[in-house]
Order: structure tokens, then C-alpha cells, then sequence
């Protein structure tokens, strides 16, 4: 494609031109000829143009003009090429005009304009220590104010020294670099490794050091970053023992993820093996989590000091975390078995309502959130249908609400939908926030599984996208459709229907009067015999596991009750035959007898010394639906998982106990 070229004279106006120059002007051809620059071009270009035409003409020499744009509305960058034009003595002087497209050079330019102001933008903020060390002489090129601060000394009095004995103190006068010298640059020599920096009054402290080889125009050089830990040095000795245990189970838990990556590749091939391994994967992390969170707990009220008190919250804080991520796998594996079919029995949507606004309302308030719910006029009280699915989408898109609105409300909302043609009525539900916001070009993905919007490394919300996938089977497994509505910075709304058949029973005007008689809950817990309020309320913990049996025991004690304790079936039905208690606290996972075929045993005995019908509770670290259908259908009364919350349990003794 040719070049836009046209030609001048002395005076700026344009003999001659070709349909590219016409072009890049957006002036038809055949009106070009015989206008002035001033007529054809923005007044900067034009100026440019006639005093490059002046030169020209007296020093008949080529010049060149950069960042010339004939035309406003072309918005590219153009070369212009000024040169004379031989012609007849008695012709006036004519001057070539040729114009090269520079757009793509100018913006490569601007880039690394930016790149490098950026790049000294980050070097100069960040808060760890850096430094540019030259890999032959060592002497040091370059260091940030980090470092300065570090270091105790100026940038001028450390650029130009060399690091050995001035930075850092090898081993042996022996820079502790020299055997990790890679052959080829970009590589690591070492990673958060633990080293001495001696500061400029002499003292020397302990930094976590991370350096790098990189080279900046063709020298080799060491990028050196390093921050102080010295203050958490001093702190390792404190809760040694603790950090200890907790390293352990690190390692052993590091062990268990390894192991399960492997059975995963073997769990495509097979769903059941998948739940199988998981479902025993969660009792085994469980099992030693109860110990910890049971015995931090425990240590939190022996009057710890104020660091002690942190690093202990701080165990609480992880092992929640470590717990919900179990809890979510699980449940999204349960969901991928073709079996999972949603339950149909009747419940109080009110109750179910107001549970999971407190859960969302809490989380609201550690965020200074504001949390609103509001069941319409004319949502039925009581329906059939599954529970346990809606709350746990009701909690899921809550708690979703509350992680990404950093200010302003978050609603909860339940309204009946009108009632079409051909399609039965449905329940919707709506939670709102004033949130962050999700992209349009996000959306269509965002409820697929391990999805999240920024999944960079260096995200500000944690989870591992299983949430919204988990709401969506959920749904779909009930029959009804979920959706969002999202503007970035301005909030989001997830909503979802469900079809339901109510009972005879319509909500009042508003939910603080629809607390009477007119609807009772359609469950009840059993009711125990009325005591005598001197008698002792004795409990009887079957638990094989020491750490846990001594946890359990702990919180009961601590409760007011008094306990005994057994470490299998066989030894719960002889110490039940010896002795009357209140309650039992059954493990499922026992040795010689196991949890399942004691409550059997119990349940079927015809023994005068046994009370067939004594209230017992599984308290185990098996979490699937399927667990605790299996302890049901044995004839166990009530449910409790591992870990074990304090909360939950005094709950469940205030539901079973007189």
C-alpha cells in the first residue's frame, strides 16, 4: 500500500497529492488541490509543516518531523518527511511531503515509559528491604528506601560499597551465595531463607531473605529482597509446644492432601470410591481438629496473657477456616452422585428465616454491616419441601454477600411469585448487597465450580469457588432457577425460585405476628421425663480417642455435668447396665464394638438394667448426609459433628435435657 505523499510549494499550498494522502487527511482528493495547510490541517500540524517548508527552502536539505497527525480525527502518529524537488529554473521551488505511520513505535515508547515508572513506583514503596548487587564485584548498584531504613544508613553511603561484611555476615568469610551460582539467569538462589544483616551501628539481625539473578542492560546482576523478623524470632519461644503439635499436624496433613491428590485421579474414574475416600478423609483431619479446637478452647479461659491470647484465637480462627473448606469439598462431592435427591418434609419457613438471619446478621456486624431480612404478606408458614438444601443456599449467598460489601446493607428478602399458566407458584428468594460488584463479562461463568472473579495470586476475598456451584445443583435438584444482577462498585443481587405446596397456614402482615399457636413447628424434640431438680445430670461419653474423650469431658464439666466415659459399644452397654445416666454421647468409629451397633443393642434390649430408651447422640467426625442417615435409621435420637463447638453443644443439651 502506498505511502501518503503530495507536494508543496514555498508558501504551504498543496500542488499534488495521492488518494492515501487524501486518505489520512479525511478530505475527498479532488478537494485538495490548491488549499493552504491552513485549510487542510489542525493548526499545530500546519505550523509545523510551513516552517519545515521555510527550511527546506533555504538549505535545500531533507528534514524530519516527528509526532505530526494531519487530521484530528485520524488519531494516529505520523513521521513527516520534508525534501526538495528538482525543477526548471523558471519554476517556482516544490517541496515532497511524505508521511510514515509511527503510532505503534510512539505507544511501545509509552509503554516502557510506564512500565519503568512503575517499576520505580514499586521499588521505592514497597515496604521489604531491596537491593541491586553487582554478580561479579558484589559492590551494590542500587537500594530502596526499605532497606535504607534497615540498613540505618543513607542511600549514598551504601551504593558503591560492596555487600560482604557491610550487608550481610557469611559463614567463614564465605559469601553464603557462592555454591548456589546458577549457569543460566532468572534463577532463585535462594527463597525465604533465614539470614544476618548487619545494620550500621552493628547489630545484627535476622531477615527472611529471597534473591534472585536477573539482568538489567546485558550485566548480571543479584536482586536481593529482605524484610525483619527479628520480633517474631523472639517470639518463636512462646506456645513452643503448641506450634509444635500444630507442625506436626501441618506435616501430617500435608501427607493426607498428597495422599488424597492421588486418590482424586482415581476418583474420576469412580464417584462412590471419591465419596468413600472423603468421607473418611473428613473423620480422620476432624478427629485430631476436635483436639486442637477443643484444647485451645479450653486454654483461652486458664487466663493466658494478651500475646498468648492472640496466637490462641489465631488457632481457633485456622482451624475454622481449615474446618469450612472440609465442609464445602464435602458437600460438593456429595452433590455430584446422581443419588442426591432433596428431602420433602414439613418445616416452618419463618423459623428457617429468622435461623439463618442470625448466622448472616453476626458476620454482618464483625464487618460493620448493616443486615436486614423481610418475608412478605402472603408467604405461607408452612410447607413441604427439603430445609436443610434452602438454608444451606440461604447461608451460602449470605455469607457470600457479607465477604464482598465492604460498607453499606446487605437484605435478605422472600416473597411468593405471581402465578402463571401452565407453571405452579413459586418461592423467591432475593439476598442484596451494596457490595463490589461482578463484571458483565464474569458472570456468565461465575457458578462454575472452583470459579472466582479475581483468582490472581494476589486476590483480596479467600475461598475456593465452590460456593455459588453448591447453590446452583442445590436449586436445580428442588426444581427451581438461580440468577444474579450485578454492577461493579454498586452491589449485586443473587436470587433463586423454588416451587413449593403450602399447608394451610398464611403468615400474617409481618413476622413478629405470626409467632402464636396457629402454627406450630411440625417437629419436636423427645421429651425426657420430668427429674427431681436435686438429682445429678450424669453423662456417659463413648469415645475411643483420648484427646477427644478429654474434650468432651472438659466441656461437659464445665457445663455443670457430670460424666463418665467409655472407649467403645461393648464398654458403653456394661456401664450402662451398672449405672443410670441421662444422656449418651455415642462415637460411630470404635474399636471391638462400634457407635452404630451399641445404639442397636440398646435400643433392642429387653434387660431390666437398660433403659432402651435413653436419649443417645452421635458425636462424630463422619459429616455426610449419608452419615447421619445411618445413625438415625440405628435409632440414634440426635446429631453432632467434629469438631465440636462449645455453642452447638450447650444447644443440644438444652434441646434433650430437662
Amino acid at each position: 500500500m502506498p505511502l501518503p505523499f503530495g507536494t508543496f510549494d514555498r508558501d504551504g499550498r498543496l500542488l499534488a497529492a495521492n488518494l492515501a494522502f487524501a486518505d489520512l487527511l479525511s478530505i475527498p482528493n479532488h478537494m485538495l488541490s490548491g488549499k493552504t495547510v491552513w485549510e487542510i490541517m489542525p493548526r499545530r500540524e500546519a505550523q509545523l509543516l510551513k516552517k519545515g517548508l521555510e527550511k527546506v527552502s533555504v538549505n535545500k536539505k531533507t528534514i524530519t518531523i516527528e509526532e505530526y497527525r494531519p487530521s484530528i480525527d485520524h488519531g494516529r502518529y505520523y513521521r513527516m518527511i520534508l525534501f526538495p524537488i528538482s525543477s526548471p529554473a523558471d519554476e517556482k521551488d516544490i517541496f515532497g511531503l511524505l508521511s510514515i505511520d509511527i503510532s505503534e513505535q510512539k505507544m511501545s515508547k509509552e509503554k516502557i515509559r510506564e512500565s519503568k515508572e512503575r517499576i520505580e513506583a514499586i521499588f521505592n514503596s514497597v515496604q521489604s528491604g531491596i537491593m541491586l548487587v553487582d554478580w561479579e564485584s558484589y559492590q551494590i548498584l542500587d537500594v530502596n528506601p526499605a532497606a535504607c531504613k534497615l540498613i540505618g544508613l543513607s542511600h549514598d553511603e551504601i551504593v558503591g560499597h560492596t555487600c560482604r561484611n557491610f550487608v550481610c555476615s557469611p559463614k567463614n568469610n564465605k559469601c553464603p551465595l557462592e555454591d548456589k551460582y546458577p549457569s543460566a539467569t532468572g534463577k532463585e538462589l535462594m527463597t525465604n531463607s533465614e539470614q544476618t544483616l548487619i545494620q550500621a551501628s552493628g547489630k545484627k539481625i535476622t531477615v527472611l531473605k529471597t534473591v534472585k539473578t536477573i539482568i538489567i542492560e546485558g550485566k548480571k546482576c543479584l536482586l536481593e529482597s529482605f524484610v525483619d523478623i527479628s520480633g517474631q524470632k523472639r517470639q518463636q519461644t512462646q506456645l513452643k509446644r503448641m506450634y509444635s503439635k500444630l507442625k506436626k499436624l501441618n506435616i501430617n496433613l500435608e501427607k493426607e492432601i498428597a495422599f488424597a491428590n492421588e486418590m482424586a485421579i482415581e476418583a474420576e474414574k469412580a464417584n462412590i470410591a471419591k465419596s468413600e475416600f472423603l468421607a473418611n478423609m473428613s473423620h480422620e483431619i476432624r478427629t485430631p481438629l476436635n483436639g486442637i479446637t477443643g484444647m485451645v478452647g479450653l486454654l483461652l479461659d486458664t487466663g493466658l496473657n494478651r500475646q498468648q491470647q492472640e496466637y490462641a484465637e489465631t488457632i481457633i480462627q485456622s482451624s475454622n477456616t481449615l474446618l469450612d473448606v472440609i465442609n464445602t469439598v464435602l458437600d460438593y462431592t456429595n452433590l455430584e452422585t446422581e443419588s442426591v435427591k432433596p428431602g420433602n418434609i414439613e418445616f416452618n419457613l419463618i423459623d428457617l428465616v429468622l435461623h439463618v438471619s442470625e448466622i448472616i446478621k453476626i458476620k454482618a456486624q464483625r464487618k460493620g454491616l448493616r443486615f436486614t431480612h423481610t418475608v412478605t404478606p402472603g408467604v405461607p408458614l408452612l410447607f413441604t419441601g427439603d430445609p436443610e438444601y434452602l438454608r444451606q443456599i440461604l447461608v451460602n449467598l449470605g455469607s457470600n454477600a457479607v465477604k464482598f460489601t465492604e460498607k453499606g446493607t446487605v437484605s435478605l428478602t422472600v416473597t411468593v411469585t405471581p402465578e402463571k399458566a401452565g407453571r405452579r407458584k413459586m418461592l423467591r428468594f432475593s439476598v442484596l448487597d451494596t457490595g463490589i460488584g461482578i463484571p458483565k463479562d464474569t458472570q456468565d461463568f461465575i457458578f462454575k465450580k472452583f470459579t472466582q472473579v479475581d483468582a490472581s495470586s494476589t486476590r483480596k476475598y479467600g475461598g475456593i469457588g465452590l460456593g455459588l456451584t453448591i447453590s446452583k445443583r442445590l436449586v436445580e435438584l428442588m426444581g427451581g432457577e438461580i440468577g444474579l444482577k450485578s454492577e461493579p462498585e454498586k452491589g449485586s443481587e443473587f436470587w433463586f425460585t423454588v416451587p413449593f405446596t403450602s399447608l394451610e397456614c398464611q403468615q400474617p402482615q409481618s413476622i413478629a405476628e405470626s409467632y402464636d399457636n396457629t402454627c406450630p413447628p411440625p417437629q419436636k424434640a423427645k421429651q425426657q421425663p420430668e427429674t427431681d431438680g436435686n438429682t445429678e445430670t450424669t453423662i456417659l461419653v463413648v469415645e475411643d480417642n483420648l484427646i477427644n474423650q478429654r474434650v468432651a469431658v472438659a466441656l461437659l464439666r464445665k457445663m455443670g455435668y457430670s460424666t463418665d466415659t467409655a472407649k467403645n459399644g461393648a464398654e458403653a452397654i456394661k456401664a450402662l447396665q451398672k449405672n443410670d445416666y441421662n444422656l449418651v454421647f455415642m462415637d460411630i468409629q470404635m474399636p471391638e464394638m462400634d457407635g452404630l451397633e451399641a445404639t442397636r443393642q440398646i435400643r433392642s434390649s429387653t434387660s431390666d438394667s437398660i433403659d432402651p430408651d435413653i436419649t443417645i447422640i452421635a458425636m462424630t467426625a463422619h459429616a455426610l448426609k449419608e452419615d447421619r442417615d445411618k445413625c438415625f435409621d440405628a435409632g440414634m435420637d440426635d446429631y453432632i459433628s467434629k469438631p465440636l463447638s462449645p455453642d452447638a453443644l450447650s444447644d443440644l443439651l438444652k434441646r434433650w435435657l430437662p
